[in-house]
C-alpha cells in the first residue's frame, strides 16, 4: 500500500469515527431531553436540559467541516430535527 492509499484509508477512518461521535452525541442529547421532560423535579429538569444542550453543541462543533455521505447526512439531520423538537418542548416548559 503506498502513501496515498494509506492517507486515503486514514481519512476514511477519521470521517467514520467523526460520524459515529456526532451520532452518539446527538443520541445522548436526545436521551437527556427525554429524561428532562419526564422529570417533575425542577432541578433535575434543568440539569438534564443543560446537558442536552451541551451534547448538541459538541455535535454541532464536530459537524462543521465534516465530510458525511448522503446516508450519514440524512441520519444526522433526522436526529437534529427530533432534538430540536424536544428542545423546543423543553424551552416551553422551563
Amino acid at each position: 500500500m503506498d502513501q496515498e492509499q494509506k492517507h486515503e484509508k486514514l481519512r476514511d477512518e477519521h470521517e467514520a469515527a467523526r460520524f459515529q461521535f456526532i451520532s452518539t452525541e446527538l443520541d445522548l442529547a436526545l436521551t437527556f431531553c427525554r429524561i428532562a421532560l419526564s422529570s417533575d423535579d425542577t432541578t433535575k429538569h434543568q440539569r438534564n436540559a443543560h446537558y442536552a444542550e451541551q451534547a448538541y453543541g459538541v455535535a454541532a462543533r464536530f459537524l462543521d467541516n465534516s465530510d458525511l455521505t448522503a446516508h450519514e447526512s440524512r441520519e444526522i439531520q433526522t436526529k437534529i430535527a427530533s432534538l430540536q423538537s424536544l428542545l423546543d418542548e423543553l424551552n416551553g416548559r422551563t
